[in-house]
């Protein structure tokens, strides 16, 4: 409706968008057709906005082919309670997932890593910190923490809040998000304010975030022999664990601070307001 009005100064912004390449992560028609019916819909947007704030360049791919759109970049911000983490509390062999229970969060992938890393450590735990919002997958997951004995190992801790969350990653030494799909997920952003080692998979634009073996591992999504293996390298070789952490907070706290993208983003509206919009593709942002 705004990009209709003819106005001139509208912005679109691209966080939420889902589109993602060579996914086929939907099992029935209902969602495929809306999947496609959500694509179509972003598509006709982009066709007519000539402003647009990508919170990731991954998401460039699919904008090149608008050759009328100026893009600006920006970080993700996150709160402030997280950047205040305290160390020294974490417990090695305690691992942290954030976000929402639901099949392209990839969870399985991650139960299917505790049960093979509960063959070399006796003391594992697994903190799910987020609402369930697919029943029947929560039901699989269930079933297979039942059939491979990990009622001991994993917690499902349903939706908390910063304060709450910020307790639980301070006790926690990996942060491991094995998600099939994402482009700047908050709960990766949090978790590096807090300096965890991270283990996440190589989907969307998580490799923007992570640089491998320098703040995080990267690993092929749906491969829980090779979370297993980055986990317990990090659980074994504190040093390492430590020194990942610490970079992946120096880089969230030069990119992803709330003061700083907020003066960033007020920049990028100034300028819009100034100019209107824009009929040459640029990142000058």
């Amino acid at each position: 409706a705004a990009l209709d009005s003819g106005h001139k100064k509208v912005i679109a912004s691209t966080h939420g968008m889902k589109k993602t390449t060579n996914d086929r992560l939907f099992c029935n028609i209902p969602d495929t057709l809306r999947a496609y019916m959500q694509n179509y819909i972003y598509d006709k947007c982009m066709e007519k906005v000539k402003n647009v704030l990508i919170n990731t360049p991954y998401m460039r791919e699919h904008l090149n082919r608008f050759k009328y759109m100026k893009i600006y970049e920006l970080d993700n911000p996150v709160s402030d309670i997280f950047f205040d983490t305290k160390t020294g509390m974490e417990d090695k062999h305690r691992i942290i997932f954030v976000g929402n229970v639901c099949r392209h969060k990839g969870v399985i992938t991650i139960l299917k890593a505790m049960s093979i890393l509960k063959r070399s450590f006796s003391d594992l735990m697994l903190i799910i910190a987020g609402p369930v919002i697919e029943n029947d997958y929560y039901s699989e997951l269930q079933r297979f923490i039942r059939k491979n004995q990990l009622e001991r190992i994993v917690s499902f801790m349903g939706q908390m809040d910063d304060d709450k969350l910020k307790k639980e990653y301070e006790k926690a030494s990996i942060f491991a998000f094995p998600s099939l799909k994402d482009m700047a997920p908050v709960a990766l952003l949090q978790a590096m304010a807090a300096g965890k080692a991270i283990v996440a998979s190589s989907v969307g634009g998580i490799p923007y975030i992570i640089d491998e073996g320098i703040n995080g591992f990267l690993i092929e999504r749906q491969n829980p022999e090779a979370f297993s293996d980055k986990i317990s390298l990090l659980i074994r070789n504190e040093e390492l664990r430590v020194k990942l952490g610490l970079n992946a907070r120096e880089k969230a706290i030069k990119n992803n601070k709330m003061s700083d993208v907020s003066k960033r983003l007020y920049s990028i509206y100034n300028k819009i307001n100034k100019n209107g919009y824009h009929n040459e593709y640029s990142s000058d942002i």
